[in-house]
């Protein structure tokens, strides 16, 4: 978990606070602690301190539930306490024995036929639980209602789906390799078919108001 604050972009006047969640399964758990006690300390609690929030596996779940909730920060985090705090194994995943076994014979499958089929299972167990969970628990609408209100500036989450294996974008930093521009682009998997040949990855030099809408387009339309 890192706290980063980006630097203002000319004209804007002011800098934003990003909120990184990192992965690593059951120790976004201590996440929760974390921001808990970071609400404690605010001295209005309602109010959302990250205007970015970005998350990765499992911080993803714990990222969409503050976008969720960005007009209400102490809602957000007493939330997640409660989530995790409930939190079992059937939650996640499918844990009983006829959901053990279906697994596995899903695996002996692709083992024995997967060349054939061109099959082959990403996740160990089914995580249909936790989908439902999600889905259940969350209105991802809320997310828009938050940026519109000015609560949330921008929310990033990165995973890949269990069933797949698969991720629809991915973004290069210029820096990292030394190249003249940043690269954000997509895996096929993503939705942007257009005739006979379509454009898959960018390149990205500044980050402006123009180049955040254009890529909000574009993901929408990869996951459609």
């Amino acid at each position: 978990m890192n706290v980063v604050t980006t630097a203002a972009r000319p004209g804007t006047g002011h800098d934003r606070t990003a909120l990184i969640l990192t992965g690593g399964g059951a120790r976004a758990a201590y996440q929760v602690g974390v921001l808990d006690a970071i609400r404690e300390l605010l001295p209005e609690p309602g109010r959302n301190p990250f205007p970015i929030i970005c998350g990765t596996s499992a911080g993803a779940i714990n990222a969409a539930s503050l976008a969720c909730f960005a007009r209400d920060f102490g809602a957000a985090v007493g939330y997640l306490r409660d989530v995790w705090r409930d939190f079992h194994a059937a939650d996640i995943y499918r844990a009983d024995a006829l959901g053990i076994g279906a697994s596995g014979l899903n695996w002996l499958s692709a083992l024995m036929f997967g060349w054939l089929f061109k099959h082959s299972p990403r996740s160990l167990l089914d995580n249909t639980p936790l989908r439902r969970l999600l889905e259940r628990s969350l209105d991802f609408r809320n997310i828009d209602a938050a940026i519109e209100s000015g609560a949330l500036f921008a929310v990033s989450i990165t995973a890949s789906g269990y069933l797949s294996g698969h991720s629809v974008s991915f973004f290069q930093a210029a820096a990292k390799f030394g190249a003249r521009y940043a690269t954000f682009g997509f895996n096929d998997t993503a939705n942007l078919d257009d005739g006979a040949m379509w454009p898959t990855s960018f390149a990205l030099k500044e980050l402006t108001a123009a180049e955040e809408a254009k890529i909000g387009a574009l993901v929408k339309k990869a996951v459609s």
